[in-house]
């Protein structure tokens, strides 16, 4: 799913689990300059002086960026408030999603569509059971047994039923049908279709069920580029041959890297690639990255005793090492890091602490270095949340640029230019100035 696809985010969790180069036109007077092709004459210049200078030793070439995900444009600004109305009645909410001409609300057993525009209310589909996101199109999975069927909604409500007895979960992968359907022997198998018919598998692929599910949650199936993860469930394969990918998988935002673990190791794919990189030791990387050289990962040093960890890069040397705290964003000069406890930002190369709040942060990480969407929460003496409310967090020196309050209880839905929130049945949508 791409990143455009919202994810929602519910206010009842324990511990926290670019744009294209511009350039202005040239002023002065039409006919001054004659045009010419290829490179500019003043960056030709430059690039041949620059090789000169590597040469000889004078300028050293900076090393190449490395993989960017997740970084979308800023929330600098804070938000505007576009409408706000009661929604349809049900119920439970399991889901909000921020679509590109619709906010959906998911209920219990229904769809509901609010027009992006204007929050009117577009359409609705009942009868539904455990919905996923395939791209912008949400997968519904109703009934059980021999009564199982997948519902496919489209843009403008309409439904298309596909019979898919013993069905689970499901979604799309360019077009073709994934089903998870449960066996009699207490495990799963999950079926990639030629299109929506179930009479042209694929392939096939069985999916052992672990004693505990993770999370304690039914399993889904997410697309996540070119590989299908069974949730909760920690299998994983790739969709053009259904090859399952050795390890236990897991993912946070669904543009973050896949985090593989077993024994003392991890492994991580990176998005928009399908190789499986082995990390260090135990290790977690950030959930977005603008490629800043060098790429660094946080890993759980050897001799801290669990209590500290190390940043190491591309090429396994250790950089700096911390107290423990994991990663939530690589932007340029600053790695942005969170514990139980308090939030920092560290330099990624030297890991000088630039900055600490005791505010804990959690994504939905959605933004840049002038502005990044968090959540920012506190916790009481008895261990429970207070204090909630999205900010747009200046990273380089942990200002909070603007606050939104969420109430107790409040769901939210994010995208890269809005976020809707749903609290009380009222259902508020907002977005980037």
């Amino acid at each position: 799913m791409g990143r455009g696809g919202a994810e929602e985010f519910v206010l009842e969790f324990d511990e926290p689990d670019h744009a294209p180069d511009t350039a202005e036109p040239a002023h002065g007077p039409a006919g001054r300059r004659r045009k010419r092709r290829g490179v500019p004459r003043p960056l030709a210049l430059w690039a041949g002086v620059a090789v000169l200078l590597v040469v000889a030793g004078i300028l050293v070439a900076p090393p190449p960026p490395g993989p960017s995900f997740g970084v979308s444009p800023g929330w600098a600004s804070a938000p505007v408030p576009q409408w706000s109305v009661p929604v349809v009645a049900t119920e439970a909410f399991p889901g909000v999603w921020v679509q590109e001409d619709h906010v959906l609300v998911v209920g219990k057993d229904r769809l509901d569509a609010y027009d992006r525009a204007d929050g009117t209310h577009r359409w609705s589909v009942t009868d539904v059971g455990q919905c996923m996101l395939a791209q912008s199109t949400p997968v519904c999975v109703s009934g059980s047994g021999a009564d199982a069927h997948v519902a496919i909604v489209g843009d403008d409500g309409t439904v298309r039923e596909v019979v898919a007895p013993g069905a689970v979960a499901a979604t799309l992968h360019q077009g073709d049908l994934a089903v998870l359907t449960g066996t009699a022997v207490m495990g799963y198998e999950l079926t990639l279709h030629a299109g929506l018919d179930l009479a042209e598998p694929r392939w096939s692929a069985a999916v052992e069920a672990p004693d505990e599910l993770l999370g304690g949650a039914p399993p889904g199936v997410l697309v996540w580029g070119d590989l299908l993860l069974v949730t909760t469930t920690g299998a994983l394969f790739r969709a053009r041959n259904g090859e399952q990918v050795p390890g236990n998988w897991a993912y946070q935002l669904q543009e973050s890297p896949l985090i593989g673990w077993g024994g003392d190791r991890m492994q991580q794919i990176l998005p928009g690639t399908d190789r499986v990189m082995d990390l260090p030791a135990i290790g977690w990387t950030a959930l977005i990255d603008d490629g800043a050289p060098p790429q660094v990962t946080i890993v759980q040093s050897a001799a801290g005793a669990g209590d500290s960890v190390e940043a190491v890069n591309e090429d396994g040397q250790v950089l700096w090492q911390s107290t423990i705290a994991f990663p939530i964003a690589r932007l340029g000069d600053v790695l942005l890091m969170t514990t139980p406890g308090d939030s920092m930002a560290r330099a990624p190369t030297s890991g000088d602490l630039l900055w600490s709040s005791p505010v804990r942060l959690a994504c939905p990480c959605r933004g840049d270095s002038s502005g990044l969407l968090m959540y920012a929460y506190e916790i009481d003496t008895e261990g429970a949340q207070t204090d909630t409310r999205l900010i747009g967090l200046r990273v380089a020196d942990g200002e909070v640029l603007w606050e939104v309050p969420l109430a107790d209880g409040a769901m939210v839905g994010d995208a890269d230019d809005a976020f809707a929130v749903l609290v009380d049945q009222q259902l508020t949508l907002y977005s980037r100035t």
